[in-house]
């Protein structure tokens, strides 16, 4: 399933999670449901258990494990960990969060990604397909808007476990197993109308200084140097 689809599975599932709701590290897990998810998220737990606390983590004592270990009458199916970060403030820089690949076989691939949206209106979208066993932990990064683009207010996330192999009687195939941890926000410290300004001071360093070791910016054409009495 690509990144397109992903959104839209989201979006018809009508997430209504808040930011402060959701467990970023899936240290706790729920049965409110009647099946075992993290807290905050919507998983395909309940078709079949394909989504675990794992205690392979890389923060705190518990990660997320994701494997598409559903197989129905079509073959096997897809499983699916989601979540909707609304009513931010602040520009949102980017998302990051650990991967790691644990197993891959005919075919089947872990898909990541996240759309960044702006009153109701995706802004970016960024999403990854992986396809290879990792030696352990590795970090995604997820960029949103450039911090003078419109201010980012709600994000879609999502992690699933894909099938990808079609077989000779029009059944999917292929597994993926991977875990996720240590899901990080961060913001710009930059405002729309806030932009650094190239300074024009010389700056000596050491102070006081005999080598003349000189920085200087790119606007200052011309530097005359004396000592302290005008040579």
């Amino acid at each position: 399933m690509n990144i397109k689809t992903l959104f839209f599975v989201l979006a018809a599932l009508c997430l209504k999670n808040g930011h402060s709701q959701i467990d970023l590290s899936f240290e706790n897990w729920n049965t409110n449901a009647g099946y075992i998810q993290p807290n905050g998220w919507i998983t395909s737990n309940w078709a079949v258990q394909c989504v675990f606390p794992d205690s392979n983590a890389t923060d705190g004592s518990l990660a997320a494990r994701i494997e598409n270990n559903l197989i129905g009458f079509a073959g096997r199916g897809r499983c699916l960990v989601l979540g909707r970060f609304s009513n931010l403030t602040g520009l949102m820089d980017s998302i990051t969060f650990d991967i790691r690949i644990d197993s891959v076989s005919l075919g089947g691939y872990a898909s990541v990604g996240a759309a960044f949206f702006h009153n109701g209106n995706i802004v970016v979208n960024r999403g990854y397909n992986i396809d290879t066993i990792s030696n352990g932990y590795f970090k995604i990064t997820l960029r949103g808007t450039n911090p003078n683009a419109s201010q980012t207010d709600s994000i879609w996330i999502g992690f699933s476990s894909e099938p990808a192999t079609l077989l000779p009687n029009g059944d999917q195939a292929g597994y993926c197993s991977f875990k996720v941890d240590n899901i990080q926000f961060f913001y710009s410290s930059l405002s729309d109308d806030t932009h650094p300004k190239e300074t024009i001071d010389l700056y000596f360093f050491p102070n006081p200084t005999i080598d003349k070791d000189i920085q200087v910016s790119s606007s200052v054409k011309r530097i005359r140097i004396t000592d302290i009495q005008g040579n």
